[in-house]
């Protein structure tokens, strides 16, 4: 059996044997299949790594308003 994923080259070679057994066309790089979820994951990691820090930031502040709250500034 021909591997899950082949080059654009050897393709030709492959796939009239696949499509005459029945099976599924082969992605022509090895990656094409797996974007989608390397981005969607991209995208959450970049929004929880932006939740954590606007949530340190939100940490700090009211840190702060407590800290110069019971030094008696406010």
């Amino acid at each position: 059996m021909p591997p899950r994923t082949v080059d654009p080259i050897r393709a030709d070679e492959f796939e009239p044997r696949r499509l005459a057994a029945g099976l599924p066309r082969l992605p022509a790089r090895p990656h094409q299949g797996r974007l989608r979820v390397t981005t969607a994951r991209l995208w959450a990691r970049i929004i929880a790594e932006a939740a954590c820090a606007v949530g340190l930031i939100a940490l700090l502040s009211w840190s702060a308003v407590v800290a110069a709250a019971l030094l008696g500034r406010i």
